[in-house]
């Protein structure tokens, strides 16, 4: 008599098993549109940097035919994995295209931002200068972006902090790795021994460790004393301190973190990186610096984003 009740009167628990499976199914089906949604804009943005370099009829570009460097073909397949790997996280948080849209065109919001933090500077005489914000393309200023919101994150400001205080006051050992986000969507370091060795003065990633992960940017430290404020942000020849003046392309090109960051350009078409310099007792000051290839040389951007107490 139970089993006819149960099959006329149907099974709560089963109801409510099936009611969780559907909304479940439902949600994953929304979330699969919107992680596709944001791929298209993505891969919009991407192609529209790279439009120069392939010609409509498959000519070579102006630029494969000048340069020696013509952009690695697996390099595509590299940047849709880091885009799919933001793209992944940001539908999981809701995110829609309307709103990213917004985020990778609106200068003037990333601009507000900034303004309300503390900054340090390298060269004294850059302060007061416009900023790089306005000069941004969409995908870097997406990045700028996400690691604002990251460093608003106190969990992720102690983790930058730990590996400064690991770093060996030395002189001449720079830590560094990608910046990614953990399976709990939250940005993370993920450290990679240096390239040069155990012992660097400048922290360098060769391209199969860069893109063999996904991520959001390379970083490393600026860590080598106790007070680096004099080495804030990233290393370059571009500003000439004694002339006052920018220093030309050729000048740029030597070795410096600027100067990597354009070669590696160069090679695969853009770069995306931060230097977290350590400054006077438990606190550190981000930037964010990138390179893209443009018809015949790469365009750097520095963004300062801010001083953080750890």
């Amino acid at each position: 008599m139970k089993f006819f009740r149960r099959l006329f009167r149907g099974d709560p628990e089963k109801d409510r098993v099936d009611l969780e499976f559907k909304a479940r199914q439902r949600e994953f089906e929304e979330y699969k549109v919107l992680r596709q949604g944001l791929m298209d804009i993505f891969e919009g943005w991407f192609l529209k940097t790279q439009s120069f370099r392939d010609s409509p009829i498959g000519t070579p570009s102006i630029h494969q035919q000048c340069l020696p460097c013509a952009l690695d073909r697996t390099y595509r397949s590299f940047t849709i994995a880091n885009l799919d790997h933001i793209a992944e996280v940001l539908a999981r948080q809701k995110v829609t295209p309307e709103t990213l849209l917004d985020i990778g065109q609106n200068h003037g919001i990333m601009q507000t931002r900034l303004e309300k933090l503390s900054h340090t500077y390298r060269y004294k005489e850059k302060e007061g200068e416009p900023s790089d914000v306005n000069r941004l393309e969409p995908l870097q200023l997406l990045r700028c972006h996400l690691l604002l919101e990251g460093l608003q994150d106190p969990r992720f400001v102690a983790e930058v902090g730990a590996i400064i205080e690991k770093n060996p006051k030395d002189g001449k050992t720079e830590l560094g790795g990608l910046i990614r986000y953990d399976p709990m969507g939250r940005l993370s370091l993920f450290e990679v021994a240096p390239q040069r060795g155990a012992e660097a003065q400048s922290f360098v990633l060769s391209v199969r460790d860069q893109v063999r992960i996904p991520h959001i940017a390379f970083f490393h430290l600026h860590a080598l004393e106790e007070d680096c404020t004099r080495f804030a942000g990233p290393s370059s020849n571009v500003y000439d301190k004694e002339l006052g003046k920018t220093r030309s392309y050729r000048e740029v090109m030597r070795k410096s973190d600027m100067g990597e960051a354009e070669e590696e350009a160069e090679r695969v078409g853009e770069s995306h990186n931060v230097v977290f310099t350590k400054l006077a007792g438990r606190r550190f000051n981000a930037d964010y610096y990138a390179a893209q290839m443009g018809m015949f040389y790469p365009h750097h951007v520095v963004v300062d984003l801010g001083n953080y107490d750890y």
